[in-house]
């Protein structure tokens, strides 16, 4: 528990106190914008709702600023349940839920991927979605939903429902925010953009056009409308495939607004039945289906342009020791010639010192007069 507190003292002194509150303080203001929107979708539920974009909200912001700033996400969970009429003792028992869900999450994140980094490797993406939206959203189901049950909010008939609910709407929020902002934050995967930005809006028109073209149609039965869902999967692929992270998320996420948006006004594919619980579960998965198998497609592009990358750069940095390897060798051919040259005329100097003493020797002394 100290080197806990002696941890969060440290890293609030290293960021300054101001620019901590500052953050604390837009953390919670966005947490509570995002529960309002989340609490306009809710159907069979008043507070809870199939799709509840503040646990990606949460799960993000401790991931990249790090565990101290819970405080933001137990201050806007808390204030938000309060203003849809939850009495303090739920509202505390819901923060708390969705503090430990969000804690859990990053803790899983960095404990289980290399460096916490979820988009950079297939393996990392697969176990970002097992273990922060999946597993890490249990946590809030159960202590949300326990405490509206005991708290007599919700009838303990529809304490299923209720838990299915809650864990599928933070399941949703957590799987669709956290890799986009985590992609477009990154520097390397925006890249993929450059040099393609025409490119790129052109395919995201194309994706918001579809979209609402088959989300928009009025509900018929499955047999009819269901089949138009497929066209939705080249348009992710090519995104993924075109550009990587950044296409794969954004593409999901047009589909997924677009989709649940429609599915909510009674219209597309999965308004087919008149439980609006049933008709969101079934999209949900289609939804889960389609933006995994972009993220992970996305990832493998990801990977092999970088492997192609990696090559392109040993294959110049090879080519460069091998520019001054030779470079190296002429110049030891050079110092080698002035060597010989050097050495040449030491030798002659030596032969012609070695010739006179000779010639000196060889030469009679004169005659001395008398």
């Amino acid at each position: 528990m100290d080197s806990t507190l002696i941890a969060f003292e440290r890293a609030i002194k290293e960021e300054g106190v101001k620019p901590y509150l500052v953050k604390l303080l837009f953390l919670s203001v966005v947490y509570i914008l995002a529960a309002r929107l989340g609490f306009s979708l809710s159907q069979n539920f008043d507070h809870i709702t199939a799709i509840w974009p503040p646990s990606g909200i949460a799960m993000t912001a401790l991931l990249l600023w790090g565990y101290h700033y819970w405080p933001s996400i137990f201050v806007g969970a808390f204030m938000i349940n309060s203003l849809m009429g939850v009495s303090p003792s739920v509202a505390t028992g819901i923060a708390l839920g969705n503090t430990l869900e969000a804690v859990t999450a990053v803790f899983l994140v960095r404990r289980f991927i290399l460096n916490g980094e979820i988009l950079e490797s297939i393996t990392g993406s697969v176990m970002f979605v097992v273990l922060a939206p999946i597993l890490s959203s249990i946590i809030a189901a159960t202590v949300g939903a326990g405490s509206l049950v005991l708290s007599g909010v919700v009838v303990s008939a529809n304490l299923g429902e209720a838990w299915i609910t809650w864990w599928i709407g933070d399941l949703m929020g957590a799987f669709l925010i956290v890799p986009f902002i985590v992609a477009w934050r990154t520097q390397a995967y925006r890249e993929a953009l450059s040099g393609h930005v025409y490119e790129a809006l052109a395919l995201l028109l194309i994706v918001i056009m579809v979209s609402l073209l088959i989300f928009t149609q009025p509900p018929q039965s499955p047999e009819s409308t269901l089949p138009f869902i497929y066209v939705l999967f080249p348009l992710i692929i090519l995104a993924a495939v075109r550009f990587t992270q950044i296409g794969a998320v954004t593409a999901g996420m047009v589909i997924a607004i677009s989709a649940i948006w429609g599915t909510l006004a009674g219209t597309g594919p999965y308004a087919y039945s008149d439980v609006t619980f049933h008709n969101l579960f079934a999209l949900h998965f289609f939804l889960l289906i389609i933006m995994l198998t972009a993220l992970v497609l996305s990832v493998a592009v990801y990977g092999r342009i970088r492997s192609e990358q990696a090559v392109i750069k040993q294959a110049g940095e090879l080519n460069q020791a091998k520019i001054q390897a030779m470079r190296n060798m002429e110049l030891r051919k050079d110092l080698q010639a002035q060597m010989n040259d050097a050495t040449s005329k030491i030798n002659a100097i030596l032969a012609d010192i070695i010739d006179g003493e000779n010639s000196t020797k060889r030469t009679p002394p004169k005659a001395q007069s008398r």
